[in-house]
């Protein structure tokens, strides 16, 4: 993949969606030159404030002439087509280019589907493992758009956030995860420069997107468990002694390591990211098929940072955090089962290394948790992202609203007491 950097233009609107726009697209795709787009509508994909870093449009084209494709419905009509497209566009706002440019959201997304995704793809077919990614459709990179095939076309869906996974739907989905980490390793054990541009996360050292949030966030923590009676006093305390250094301790979760296990994390893999087709099968097989979805965070260190991301983030209060231990156990045998079936070479975790990788990043399960994951959940309470990282009154009122939520206060009365006694604020 061409390592030309895609500069984003402020201002950039929709303006360009036309039926030349797409028609020049699906001639690319199907290979076809005839292929004549009669009229398409789009809606936006995601709600008010759900994504930060790319503008979502959910489109639906007609076209006509021959291709040896069918239709995402699966129709064979020779005359009329139609396909249902998901279209990202990298935010072009003032605030989303200075606070995201080292991510290099775009590029970064665009090689992964390019250049990783079909690799993956090729190595789960291979097992007999169904696909992990919707198709790549197309790309534009003047215009910084990307074209994705529609999987709720297909019948996939995001399941609603609150709730949280159970048991045996976090399994089903951790399996996948550890799909996609063993994949992810096999194929920098082959060619080790093939995630070379994958370099940043949300807390990695280079990057300050982010970095008001966590202390500001736990002044609203500590101030809300304060009213929870005497039997938090002592975490009181210990948070106040934390937060000076809330910081630091989350970035180092972050740090590459060179003595771990280490591949490419998604970073961003939370309930949103995950399109599920449902199936009406037994509860030991919730789900019919799991795919994963926006690669713009992904980069490589432990995939302990997914796991803490995942589990504190996405399942039930029912599972969090009293079945942490057998989801991880879980999750270990799933990711060695299928590093070994791809004939992994280098040296594979054992468990209690594992385990101590896992450990020493508690500190990133507690942020998740506890700072994080009430403001990912919360649905009453409009806040950006922009605005959650100001230090400022109206800033404070919304952090304020969130955390004083009945969920939000359930997963602190769980959490807190849990991380503490793991020795998270020692």
């Amino acid at each position: 993949m061409s390592s030309d950097k895609v500069e984003i233009v402020l201002g950039a609107e929709s303006k360009w969606m036309d039926n030349k726009f797409f028609e020049e697209q699906l001639q690319i795709y199907y290979k076809n030159n005839k292929v004549h787009v009669i009229n398409f509508s789009k809606e936006s994909a995601t709600g008010k404030c759900e994504n930060f870093s790319s503008d979502i449009y959910r489109v639906n084209v007609s076209f006509s002439g021959s291709s040896e494709k069918r239709s995402s419905s699966g129709s064979e009509d020779r005359d009329i087509s139609h396909i249902s497209l998901i279209v990202k566009q990298a935010a072009s706002d003032e605030w989303s280019l200075s606070a995201y440019e080292k991510f290099d959201f775009f590029n970064k997304e665009v090689e992964f589907y390019t250049d990783v995704a079909p690799k993956i793809n090729q190595k789960l077919s291979d097992l007999g493992e169904s696909e992990l990614f919707a198709e790549l459709i197309g790309v534009c990179k003047s215009k910084s758009i990307m074209i994705l095939e529609d999987l709720a076309a297909k019948g996939y869906r995001v399941l609603p956030a609150k709730e949280g996974f159970n048991f045996e739907e976090t399994k089903a989905i951790l399996k996948r995860i550890a799909i996609f980490h063993a994949a992810c390793a096999v194929l920098q054990e082959e060619n080790p420069d093939i995630f070379a541009n994958f370099k940043y996360g949300h807390l990695s050292r280079e990057i300050d997107t982010f970095k008001d949030y966590y202390a500001l966030t736990l002044d609203v923590v500590i101030e809300t468990i304060s009213g929870f009676g005497p039997d938090f006093a002592v975490y009181v305390e210990k948070l106040r002694r934390l937060r000076g250094e809330i910081l630091e301790r989350a970035r180092k979760t972050y740090d590459f390591n060179p003595d771990h296990f280490n591949t490419l994390n998604h970073d961003d893999v939370w309930s949103t990211n995950f399109m599920i087709k449902t199936s009406d099968g037994s509860p030991e097989k919730p789900f019919e098929n799991i795919k994963l979805i926006d690669f713009q965070f992904a980069f490589c260190a432990s995939p302990t940072i997914d796991l803490y991301y995942f589990l504190n983030s996405s399942v039930s209060h029912t599972c969090r955090p009293d079945r942490f231990d057998e989801l991880v156990k879980f999750y270990y045998a799933q990711l060695i089962y299928f590093l070994k079936k791809m004939n992994y070479k280098k040296q594979i975790p054992t468990w209690p290394q594992f385990q101590a990788q896992y450990h020493e990043r508690r500190i990133f399960g507690f942020t998740m948790g506890c700072l994080i994951q009430p403001f990912m959940t919360n649905s009453k309470v409009e806040m950006s992202v922009e605005d959650s990282v100001k230090d400022n009154a109206n800033s404070l009122k919304g952090r304020r609203a969130i955390f004083k939520s009945d969920n939000a206060c359930k997963t602190l009365r769980k959490l807190i007491p849990y991380y503490d006694q793991l020795g998270t604020f020692d």
